[in-house]
């Protein structure tokens, strides 16, 4: 794939591997990956959360302003544990990858192309954006 990390209609952006648990820790979730989340949340502890929460994230982890390389960063986590991953989406887990970007310019917009959306059906994951625009816009 052709990232384009410098995507001047983007000022920056980070990708989320969010796992929500229903009835497994998020400890647990840890242990059965062999992945260490960026952070966790527990509910009701020190917060509002009303769900426990498991987040892998590459917000520090890449300068890129493509979230097509942010998005397969997270896959390629994934993959690496593809057999665990496909086991704990059985346990009635909700699992999605959400994206944040910032628009530099108010015109184009993140994009995703068919090798990653293969790659999105193969572990059943839904991407969102939360789009925002830049102070200077």
């Amino acid at each position: 794939m052709n990232y384009i990390d410098d995507y001047s209609a983007c000022e920056r952006t980070y990708a989320t591997l969010r796992i929500y648990p229903s009835s497994i820790s998020t400890d647990e979730i840890s242990k059965f990956l062999g992945l260490k989340p960026t952070r966790t949340s527990l509910a009701g502890v020190k917060s509002a959360q009303h769900i426990n929460g498991w987040f892998l994230s590459t917000q520090g982890q890449l300068e890129s302003r493509d979230c097509r390389r942010h998005i397969d960063w997270l896959l390629d986590q994934i993959e690496s544990v593809q057999t665990e991953f496909i086991e704990l989406l059985a346990k009635e887990v909700e699992v999605d990858i959400s994206c944040f970007w910032v628009s530099s310019t108010g015109n184009g917009g993140p994009t995703i192309c068919p090798l990653q959306m293969s790659r999105l059906v193969k572990f059943n994951l839904s991407v969102s954006w939360d789009i925002w625009f830049s102070e200077s816009n």
